[in-house]
């Protein structure tokens, strides 16, 4: 916690650095597992509104949380910054809530995109577990795509920490869902 950082720099690695070595012993696949159970609640109902709220939640956040510090004193956001206890307890639930918002929210913006495709084309992708064009359908477009966006922030945060991730089992799980 004692690292000069910049908010940018804290928001974007720092808070998730050290909350995955603090209370996941840098063990990305727990970290992963915590993540991907939370993101199973998740549900995200999409309309002609939805992004202008989303960056409206997004500026609420930022103007009423991210930039006070640990005395609610409005900081600078290029001034360095020592990510204190008291910043880091109030922040890294909003932290890992807007990543899991974000992943959840992707995958339903892929799903509706891919929704209108397939309905507009006779194209079915193939599938690695299915032989009928039916089941291929049934298990390319039904499964949620955000479980695979979370697959690709885990593998961010795995080469930042230069851990290694069993992909073949994450994959596994995915198809089997």
């Amino acid at each position: 916690m004692n690292t000069s950082t910049n908010l940018h720099s804290l928001w974007d690695t720092g808070i998730l650095s050290f909350r995955l070595r603090n209370t996941f012993q840098s063990n990305i696949n727990s970290y992963y597992d915590y993540l991907y159970l939370k993101m199973l609640n998740q549900t995200v109902e999409m309309n002609d509104d939805t992004f202008l709220q989303w960056v409206a939640e997004s500026i609420d956040i930022v103007c009423k949380q991210v930039y006070f510090d640990e005395t609610n004193m409005l900081m600078n956001s290029t001034s360095t910054f020592n990510l204190s206890h008291v910043y880091y307890e109030r922040n890294w639930p909003v932290v890992e809530k807007r990543l899991i918002q974000t992943g959840s929210r992707l995958g339903a913006l892929l799903n509706q995109i891919l929704k209108k495709h397939t309905e507009s084309t006779t194209l079915t992708p193939p599938s690695p577990r299915t032989t009928t064009n039916e089941s291929c359908q049934n298990s390319a477009f039904s499964s949620p795509f955000s479980i695979l966006i979370l697959l690709l922030v885990v593998s961010v945060l795995s080469y930042l920490f230069n851990e290694k991730i069993w992909y073949d089992d994450v994959l596994n799980l995915y198809f089997e869902i």
